[in-house]
């Protein structure tokens, strides 16, 4: 079978096939089969969406930034505004500045109004704008509303 077909396999099985997977298969093998999944961000967004929420943080967070980025973009934006969102601070910050700014709007105009204004609020200016500009334009106003209301609490 190869790396790409385990890889197709692997994508659809439960945690615990995974695991048992892995052993049965061993580091190489492996490792080989991850990286097909992490070389092409449809089967990584569904690798991911598969897995339960923490269980998917832990894994997009051993992923390099550019796979993550590739994988995020990949995603249905309401799974990719649900795993952003669960990420810490700064990874999020660095993956929203990192994301083309069209990318970046859809996944934030995803996102429940508090988080996704704190998550532009930490970005640097010139790309809050950029992803304000490329997002609808009711939800980049419930989203400047959110912020002001922070701003004036």
């Amino acid at each position: 079978m190869s790396e790409q077909d385990r890889a197709q396999v692997v994508v659809v099985m439960s945690a615990g096939m995974r695991a048992h997977t892995a052993h049965v298969l061993g580091r190489g093998m492996w490792q080989a089969t991850m990286r097909a999944i992490k070389d092409n961000p449809q089967l990584g967004a569904r690798l991911l969406t598969g897995m339960e929420q923490q269980e998917a943080v832990d894994e997009l967070m051993s992923w390099s930034f550019s796979e993550q980025q590739d994988v995020l973009a990949a995603m249905a934006e309401p799974t990719a505004a649900r795993l952003l969102a669960a990420l810490p601070a700064e990874l999020r910050q660095k993956l929203l500045s990192g994301l083309p700014p069209h990318v970046a709007a859809n996944i934030v105009s995803a996102m429940q109004p508090p988080p996704a204004a704190a998550s532009l609020d930490a970005l640097e200016l010139q790309r809050a704008i950029a992803i304000l500009m490329a997002m609808d334009p009711a939800a980049a106003a419930a989203l400047l509303q959110e912020l002001g209301a922070g701003k004036a609490a």
